[in-house]
């Protein structure tokens, strides 16, 4: 176990699975005491278990992040078991594939819009208070490249996550003054539970790794190591960025 994140409390939502539950088992390893928010309450316990018999200290709280009331009692369990609060991670998501934009449901618009963007918004909007008490922290929001380029399966899913990347712009121009950091982070495709559920089939899911530059997915905790680092005290100087993390299919598109 490393000391980057010693003394520090931080929230992760989405940390029952993929990069959240990887970002989660690292900030421990790393010394900080960990509140594991998601809605998945076996999911989240697993990851609670896995910290656990590892040594590190997590509370795991169930959490909707599109619902208000949850999100501020993540946030007040927060500061009950641990008296402050550092570090943000808003990596609660969801994907639905969607047709043609004519012919989207409007639940799945309103789902992934409250999920992906309001959700961070409230996670946000609930954390920062507490950690303008604690004296500063980091918030790290994940995006995804489809906010740049697309085109995924889904346009809701691709807008919502636009509006996390200029949502991290914006509040880091308020708070950066206030002592507190907002980046966010842009993965590409990444091995995890929402990445295969949206590809589909085998066959599908294989030529999706073939059309990666280094002819693989990433792996959540490739995603972690970059979450911590932006996260601590390493990036003190950086505010209000968006780091790309895809093994290189960016630059294989410019």
């Amino acid at each position: 176990m490393g000391d980057r994140l010693r003394g520090k409390a931080a929230v992760v939502t989405g940390a029952g699975s993929g990069i959240g539950r990887a970002t989660a088992a690292r900030f421990a390893a790393e010394g900080a005491s960990v509140v594991i928010a998601d809605v998945d309450e076996s999911g989240g316990r697993e990851t609670l278990g896995d910290i656990e018999r590892a040594g590190g200290t997590a509370a795991y709280v169930p959490t909707d992040v599109a619902r208000s009331g949850q999100v501020e009692k993540m946030i007040d369990e927060t500061l009950d078991r641990f008296g402050e609060l550092d570090i943000l991670v808003n990596c609660a998501a969801t994907l639905i594939n969607t047709p043609m934009l004519q012919d989207t449901e409007e639940s799945h618009w309103d789902r992934m819009m409250e999920v992906n963007l309001r959700g961070t918004f409230l996670c946000c909007k609930y954390a920062l208070p507490a950690m303008r008490e604690s004296g500063g922290g980091a918030i790290v929001n994940v995006a995804a490249m489809s906010a740049f380029r697309g085109p995924t399966p889904s346009i809701p899913y691709e807008v919502a996550k636009a509006g996390v990347v200029h949502l991290t712009k914006a509040s880091a121009y308020q708070y950066t003054p206030l002592g507190i950091r907002i980046n966010c982070i842009a993965p590409g495709n990444v091995e995890t539970p929402l990445l295969q559920r949206g590809t589909g089939d085998a066959e599908s899911w294989a030529r999706r790794r073939e059309a990666q530059p280094m002819k693989r997915f990433g792996r959540p905790e490739e995603l972690a190591n970059v979450i911590l680092f932006a996260a601590s005290d390493e990036a003190s100087w950086i505010s209000g960025v968006t780091i790309i993390v895809d093994g290189g299919k960016w630059a294989a598109l410019q």
